[in-house]
């Protein structure tokens, strides 16, 4: 707060790293807070509690930037919610309700979107969950209304399932800042504030190198290393940037590997390489082959031959590991099957 009284609003969390001030960003971030809801706890509104999407527009949170973001790199129109027609306040408690955003589909139709939470602000459950209700009641005849959870619009893969009846399924080819291929559109919003903490963090290493996992963890051989372990960094990296390797690709670093191949890194691996792709290594390993491995880009095939080989030496192969996980594997032969 003090910060704020002086310099008259939040600043970015940038400016606290350039000002001898990075464990405050340290503590938040090990807390598992965001730098949005420090801001909202601060009450600073200098700057907005609204979260910026790619296109600019401004939204009362990050799961509707989220689902912009997914939208504008897809090329797809859409716009901020409107309020429900008249009509609405004869049926419901509520005299009136606001969708939260239209997108236009590939008919020609305007559809209708509400994001639902769980705990909307933390509090008023019991109302929250009747106005859903009087929602839900009043567009079950509305054919172009869709009800999204609000941890879906964080997820790549269930937006396009989700968005398909709309759009169908259409690749991202938008992309403003150079790396914004390497991220999820979903997570752009979130992801460029940690970038900058990450970049920071890497400047402080005495090799100028992003540290590995077991660093930030503190595990292994620096389970005794100076300073605070750094465990929700490490999740909002998997979580936001797609993990420590797509991390240093951002900060171009691509070139730094600290990977230490066994049995449990090798499937922790795997399993976050089918997470973010929605295919296996060896799935991508054969598509690209035969050139049908679009979108997939060089680098990502050279991983999955990397995870193949480490998978085969030692974790038993794909089909254990696949096993394990619980992933159904049938034969690919494209990126559209």
């Amino acid at each position: 707060m003090a910060v704020k009284e002086k310099e008259g609003r939040l600043p970015p969390a940038q400016w606290f790293q350039k000002n001898g001030e990075t464990a405050v960003v340290n503590a938040l971030y090990s807390l598992g807070y965001t730098w949005d809801q420090l801001q909202e706890a601060t009450g600073d509104f200098s700057n907005s509690n609204f979260v910026q999407s790619r296109n600019g527009m401004r939204w009362l949170s990050h799961p509707e930037a989220s689902l912009s973001n997914f939208l504008y790199a897809r090329g797809i129109e859409h716009k901020k919610g409107q309020r429900y027609d008249a009509a609405f306040a004869t049926t419901a408690t509520s005299k009136y309700a606001i969708y939260d955003l239209h997108f236009l589909g590939r008919s020609g139709d305007w559809f209708d979107v509400e994001i639902w939470g769980d705990r909307p602000n933390g509090h008023n459950e019991a109302k929250y969950a009747k106005v859903r209700k009087d929602k839900e009641a009043f567009n079950q005849i509305n054919p172009n209304f869709l009800g999204i959870h609000f941890s879906d619009c964080y997820d790549e893969r269930k937006l396009e399932l989700i968005l398909q009846p709309g759009i169908g399924i259409v690749n991202p080819f938008k992309f403003d800042k150079p790396t914004d291929h390497l991220i999820y559109s979903t997570h752009w919003s979130n992801a460029d504030e940690l970038l900058e903490f990450c970049r920071d963090l890497a400047s402080k290493m005495p090799n100028g190198e992003f540290p590995a996992e077991d660093w930030l963890r503190k595990r292994g051989r620096w389970k005794d290393r100076d300073g605070e372990a750094l465990n929700t960094l490490s999740v909002y990296i998997k979580l936001w940037l797609g993990g420590t390797r797509n991390l240093r690709k951002l900060i171009g670093q691509s070139n730094v590997s600290t990977i230490k191949w066994d049995k449990a890194s090798a499937i922790e691996a795997y399993k976050a390489f089918y997470d973010r792709h929605g295919f296996t290594p060896h799935q991508v390993r054969q598509m690209y082959r035969t050139k049908k491995g679009q979108p997939f880009e060089e680098s990502i095939a050279k991983e999955s031959v990397n995870l193949s080989y480490a998978i085969a030496k030692y974790a038993g192969g794909a089909t254990e590991v696949n096993r394990l996980l619980g992933i159904p594997v049938k034969r690919r032969t494209s990126a559209k099957d």
